[in-house]
Order: C-alpha cells, then sequence, then structure tokens
C-alpha cells in the first residue's frame, strides 16, 4: 500500500530524535452500528429513563460510523507500527518525552458498542508489539445517556474506566444551546455533568470534549473556572501542545482515508516534513 510506505518513509529519519509538541487525536463515535442508528427519526427507539436525550437530533450520521473491522486493522496498523496510544494524563504529564509515533485515541458520547472498541484493546494491551507499549484510550461521555438504549451502562463505563479507557465529560445533555451557550448555561452543562461522572467512577474527572466541536468566546474561561485541566474540539489538525489547553484539536475518522491522513500529518508536525505529503497518504488509502 502507497500510503503504508509513505507513513514508513516518514519515520525513517534523522529527525526522529527531535522534540514534539504536537500529537494527532483520533475521534471516534459509533464502532458499529449501535443497533439502527436512525432510529429516533423513524421513531421506534426504546428509551429506558425519561432523562435519556436525543443527541443531534436523534439521527447518526454515516461518518459517525467506523465497522468494527475497519477499526480492527486500524488499532492493529498502530501496534504493528510501534505506536503508543497515550492516555490524556500520560500526555499533559508525560512519563517520558513526546514522540512522532504517539497518538491519542478518543470516543464521544458513549454509544454502547464502544465497549466493542474496548475489548479490541484490551486484546492488543494482550500482546504488545514492543515492551511497554501504550493501549489507553479515552470515552468522553454524555452523563445523561449512561444506562441509556444504546448507550454504554454505568457497570461498563466503571469497567472500561478501570482498565485505561477513560471516562471524562462530554456535557450533561449534549445540547449546543446549553455547551455553546452563556457562560451561566455552560458552567451547569459541564459542571454538573462532571459532578455526575465523578460520583460514577469515584475519581476526578480533568478533561473534556464539546460536543459538534462548539465553543464560545467565553468557554476556556469556564472550563479553567471548572478545574478541568485541558479541553477539545474538533479542527481536523494536530493538537499543540503550547497552544491553548482548552481548545485542543481532533481529527474526525470516519474511514481508512481519515486514519492514515491523520497519522501522516501527526508524522509530518511532529518530525517537520512538508504537509503535502499527506495528500498522496489521503488519495492512495484504499489503492
Amino acid at each position: 500500500m502507497i500510503a503504508m510506505s509513505l507513513l514508513l518513509s516518514l519515520l525513517i529519519t534523522p529527525s526522529l530524535g527531535a522534540e514534539v509538541h504536537t500529537v494527532p487525536v483520533l475521534m471516534y463515535h459509533i464502532v458499529g452500528t449501535s443497533g439502527d442508528p436512525d432510529c429516533f427519526k423513524k421513531g421506534s427507539c426504546q428509551r429506558e429513563a425519561s432523562h435519556c436525550p436525543v443527541p443531534g437530533g436523534g439521527v447518526a450520521s454515516p461518518q459517525m460510523i467506523v465497522p468494527l473491522d475497519d477499526f480492527k486493522w486500524q488499532m492493529q496498523y498502530l501496534r504493528d507500527h510501534d505506536y503508543d496510544l497515550l492516555s490524556l494524563n500520560d500526555l499533559f504529564e508525560p512519563k517520558h518525552p513526546l514522540k512522532a509515533t504517539d497518538v491519542v485515541v478518543t470516543f464521544d458520547d458513549g454509544y454502547a458498542d464502544n465497549f466493542e472498541a474496548y475489548k479490541v484493546l484490551e486484546a492488543l494491551k494482550a500482546k504488545p508489539h514492543h515492551k511497554g507499549q501504550e493501549f489507553h484510550a479515552t470515552l468522553f461521555m454524555v452523563s445523561n445517556n449512561a444506562d441509556c438504549q444504546g448507550r454504554l451502562s454505568a457497570e461498563q463505563l466503571m469497567e472500561m474506566d478501570a482498565a485505561g479507557f477513560a471516562v471524562e465529560d462530554h456535557s450533561k445533555t449534549h445540547d449546543a444551546g446549553q455547551t455553546a451557550g452563556s457562560e451561566a448555561r455552560q458552567t451547569a452543562e459541564y459542571g454538573e455533568s462532571r459532578t455526575a461522572l465523578e460520583k460514577l467512577l469515584g475519581h476526578t474527572v480533568e478533561f473534556a470534549a464539546y460536543p459538534y466541536g462548539r465553543y464560545t468566546d467565553a468557554t476556556p474561561g469556564v472550563m479553567k473556572a471548572l478545574g478541568y485541566s485541558a479541553a477539545f474540539t474538533i479542527g481536523e489538525k494536530v493538537a499543540d501542545l503550547d497552544g491553548d489547553p482548552y481548545l485542543l484539536t481532533r481529527f474526525h475518522v470516519s474511514n481508512k482515508a481519515d486514519f492514515l491522513h491523520a497519522l501522516c500529518e501527526g508524522l509530518s508536525s511532529a518530525l517537520g516534513k512538508p504537509d503535502k505529503d499527506c495528500g498522496a497518504a489521503n488519495q492512495s488509502a484504499s489503492e
């Protein structure tokens, strides 16, 4: 595969020892189908409790869905090419200097089939490609979604979090009118969700991601005042750790081309290579 050769050629370089301040952060939603993703639109959903929200108007875009076999291929690729899948704690309090082959894997919303993604990473963790290889991931959970139809249960969230698939905050309701509303609305939306998640997990929740990637000029200050260490939007570019910690960017992954493009951008940024090469990786991903 041309794309794979390109990524490997970027790795084989004397600049690999250069100091790295950026990292690609991958963003997933659904791994599989989570049943019928359009069930809310069709009026066929069963909701287990009155507090269960209808995120995004109830319609899951096809771009939100990565087939499980594709996700397995992507994670196997990271393993076989000696990537470390960092936790957010390791990202901000690193055990070692960042490398060109560090990546962060994140999920949004808390769909039920994220538990399958967790099991994929647990299986890879049992057979690392190199000693000490890291296989962490982060789930940004809508706190009101726990135990809802098609979403992760509280029991699953606790299991995943304890195993290193960290559960962090993605707001209380996923309502952009709240999360990108007034300072008071944002404070309530994130503050209440953080309290609920901390009660469930039994430890401090330090990180958040903004629903739809939306925020206002006031949002970084709100998040800092609430005590978060960092927060993520989207942006489709590498996260710059020298920038605003409350406006860190992620790559949305919906297919193999997205995945390889994000890795190529990460390598290009870390190694000082021209990012025009990443267009070739993206274009040739299906070859």
